[in-house]
């Protein structure tokens, strides 16, 4: 049976789930540290769910791959190592010549996770909206029948050569979904594992 969502209740909750971040980070503002950095990632799609992903769940890979480049714009840094972050991508996807997605989200990044002395890195979550100009295959054979705007999350592990370094390399779970049927009733989504590397400014 179709969970029924009313619509005020879905906006609400969508609304929540993109703009809290926002109010989060205006009320945490501690820093001035802000700057622009660019990032351009690629990789290959999975049906294992993001679930599963974070459960460190052995993906299996499917025929579908992503490019995406893009920029981002930090806000500033809360007194908890928090860096509160805006980001938009475009999305290109390679299985066929005209398929894009436009991303745009925001997120936090934690700076100084407790292993950072020893291995220099930072762990990035951020949530938005994907808008696709077609319905990507992966999703239509994942979940039968998909929606162009979806629900957009990132999860992302950063390495730098050392804190000073402009330069970084990350991993990172670029994921689409109905937000459990927020989305036209979508209960799915797709999930991409993806190498990157990004310039900061």
């Amino acid at each position: 049976m179709t969970p029924y969502y009313d619509d005020d209740v879905r906006w609400k909750s969508i609304a929540l789930l993109l703009f809290f971040p926002i109010g989060a980070a205006l009320a945490q503002e501690n820093s001035v540290a802000k700057g622009w950095s660019l990032h351009f990632y690629g990789g290959p799609s999975t049906k294992v769910p993001l679930v599963e992903i974070i459960r460190f769940s052995v993906p299996t890979m499917e025929p579908y791959s992503i490019l995406s480049v893009g920029a981002t714009r930090a806000l500033g840094t809360s007194d908890a190592g928090l860096r509160w972050e805006v980001e938009t991508s475009l999305t290109k996807h390679l299985e066929r010549a005209n398929l894009f997605s436009l991303s745009a989200a925001i997120g936090a990044r934690w700076l100084r996770p407790p292993w950072h002395q020893v291995f220099p890195g930072s762990f990035y979550f951020a949530n938005g909206l994907s808008l696709a100009n077609g319905e990507p295959g992966v999703e239509v054979e994942a979940i039968g029948r998909t929606n162009r705007l979806l629900y957009h999350i990132i999860l992302e592990y950063e390495f730098r050569a050392n804190e000073s370094s402009r330069w970084s390399f990350f991993f990172r779970d670029h994921h689409r979904s109905g937000a459990y049927g927020l989305f036209n009733g979508i209960t799915g989504g797709s999930d991409f594992l993806c190498l990157g590397i990004r310039r900061s400014f």
